[in-house]
Formats: C-alpha cells, sequence, structure tokens
C-alpha cells in the first residue's frame, strides 16, 4: 500500500475528520515509509499553525493514532501536493534497478522513504540499508529522475 492509498484511507477514517474539524488550516507536509518485505511502517504528517506536527500513525491492528509534537526543526514545513506519478512500489523497483546498473551483489534488506518537500522541490528522500551493511541514498522527484545518489556504509551513519 503507497502513499496514495495510505492517504485515502486516512482521509475516510473517523480519526481524520474529527481532526480535520478542529484544524481547518492544516496541510500535509511529509509522509514516512519503512519496507522490509512489506511496509512495516506509515505515518502521514501535517503541519499546524502553531508550529507543530501532526502524525498520524498506521498501525498493525488497523487503528489510526494520532500524535502531536513539537518538530525538531522550528522551521515552517511545505505543503506536499497529493497527486503524485511515482509511490513506493515504483520506489522499490527503481532501487532494485540501480543495484543491478552498479552491479553490486547485494539484496535490500530495508527501505526507508520519506516524500517531502526539499529545496522548494517535492522528492521521495530514500535510504536503503542493504546487505553487507552498505547503503543506498537517492532523492528521487515525482517523475521518477534520480536527483542525488550517494552510496556508503551504515557505519557513515554511526560517524556522524
Amino acid at each position: 500500500m503507497g502513499f496514495k492509498e495510505t492517504l485515502s484511507e486516512l482521509k475516510k477514517s473517523s480519526e481524520f475528520k474529527e481532526f480535520r474539524k478542529e484544524n481547518p488550516d492544516a496541510y500535509l507536509c511529509a509522509a514516512f515509509f519503512v519496507i522490509n518485505e512489506k511496509i512495516e511502517q506509515r505515518q502521514i504528517h501535517f503541519w499546524l499553525k502553531e508550529a507543530k506536527i501532526a502524525t498520524f500513525i498506521f498501525n498493525e491492528d488497523k487503528t489510526i493514532t494520532l500524535k502531536k509534537e513539537e518538530p525538531l526543526k522550528r522551521d515552517i514545513m511545505q505543503k506536499l501536493d497529493e497527486k503524485i506519478n511515482f509511490d513506493i512500489e515504483d520506489i522499490q523497483r527503481l532501487i532494485e534497478k540501480e543495484i543491478k546498473k552498479d552491479k553490486q551483489d547485494v539484496q535490500i534488506s530495508k527501505i526507508i522513504a520519506i516524500l517531502q518537500v526539499l529545496d522548494d522541490k517535492q522528492i521521495w528522500n530514500i535510504t536503503s540499508l542493504l546487505s553487507g551493511l552498505s547503503m543506498l541514498r537517492i532523492h528521487i522527484n515525482m517523475d521518477g529522475k534520480i536527483l542525488e545518489k550517494t552510496k556508503g556504509s551504515v557505519f557513515d551513519i554511526v560517524r556522524k
């Protein structure tokens, strides 16, 4: 289940309808997915005018939990366009294609995908954890074009 289906599911929920009544000015600002063999985690984030983030967390038991919290940065997050042409399924295929193109003998362990606006561009910010403790980071635009690609090791994160 990708971003489009997740957002559609959210909009039909009673939790979202109540949230929308209380926060008519809130807007979609990010989406977060963790994918192993299946999607393990789904979150949709809305920016609130009091400089908070409202996070809708999709639980395994099919319930949706709402959390409101201070963002890590106080910067105003930009609004996302809900209409996207490149979704989770496309991301998995693109990563597999990039691994083959680089002639790497690795398997995808986990994909962390964040839909966000970065430098005034709506992108998928992807971190792929691969076997052998390697990592592939990619920024993909909404047309599926790779804007940035970095290979490294999980130890690169640990050093920082």
